[in-house]
């Protein structure tokens, strides 16, 4: 995964009316994500809401899936063949690049037993999906967990130490607007870091996303939040949140060609 920014793209919700428009808007945006040379980053039913899976629009649009340049997330709300039928698709594909969370469950979604990944654990979480990959698809993948800069630090660091015991290889936060030195604590991991940023300017949205309340500024300009986190976390990569592709893509582009933005770690991570 060798670029500089992740660019976050969710599937068509499942029930929702006309689906062909959907399906044709998803892959226009994935197409002009993959075209700029970023990462196209898929979430798994975000926020329970259930909605298609990336591997199946994927086959069925017949999309294209550059290598090093699409990042599946992976949540714990499926079934073991559920997940199976994901990775080796993403194996098909030659998409190795992975975002393994916990998630949230919606009203019809039941979260794996540990059993079922032959665990030994009260609840399967991030770690557990971590160590389930990690054992029965040796090698394969590249492997990514969530930090949430928002949540009860010792906690949340406690939690990111045993993601990293069990395989993690990079890091993408939460939408962070301006300094954060929860994220800036990050370096002490020496690993490949994107900060999130928040493209829209509706930072209500934010507050439901991320689950604690963020300061609502009328005045908030995603694009200088966003160069804002490029200058202060030098080095680190961006995962860019409710991106608006036809006119905040191509403007992105050329603010960051011309700040150079590098790969985190120095491009030693896959692509």
């Amino acid at each position: 995964m060798n670029s500089s920014c992740l660019v976050e793209l969710l599937t068509p919700k499942i029930g929702n009316g006309g689906i062909g428009r959907s399906f044709d808007q998803f892959a226009g945006r994935y197409n002009k994500a993959t075209a700029t040379g970023y990462v196209v980053s898929i979430p798994d039913n975000p926020m329970g809401e259930l909605r298609h899976k990336a591997t199946e629009l994927i086959e069925k649009l017949g999309l294209p899936a550059p290598r090093g340049r699409v990042l599946l997330h992976l949540n714990t709300y499926h079934s073991r063949d559920d997940i199976d039928a994901i990775l080796n698709a993403a194996i098909r594909f030659g998409t190795e690049n992975l975002l393994l969370v916990s998630g949230d469950g919606g009203e019809s979604q039941t979260r794996i037993k540990p059993s079922d990944l032959g665990l030994k654990a009260e609840v399967v979480t991030a770690v557990g999906l971590l160590e389930y990959v990690h054992r029965e698809y040796s090698g394969v993948f590249y492997t990514g967990v969530a930090f949430n800069p928002y949540e009860p630090q010792d906690q949340e660091i406690e939690e990111l130490k045993r993601k990293i015991d069990s395989g993690a290889q990079f890091i993408v936060t939460q939408p962070v607007i301006g300094m954060n030195e929860n994220v800036r604590a990050l370096r002490r991991f020496q690993m490949p870091v994107y900060v999130g940023a928040w493209m829209s300017r509706k930072l209500n949205l934010l507050s439901q996303c991320v689950g604690y309340p963020v300061p609502d500024w009328k005045l908030y300009d995603p694009v200088e939040n966003l160069l804002f986190l490029k200058r202060r976390h030098t080095g680190w990569g961006l995962y860019l949140s409710m991106l608006a592709f036809d006119t905040q893509l191509p403007e992105v582009v050329d603010l960051l060609a011309y700040e150079k933005v590098s790969c985190p770690g120095g491009c030693s991570c896959r692509g």
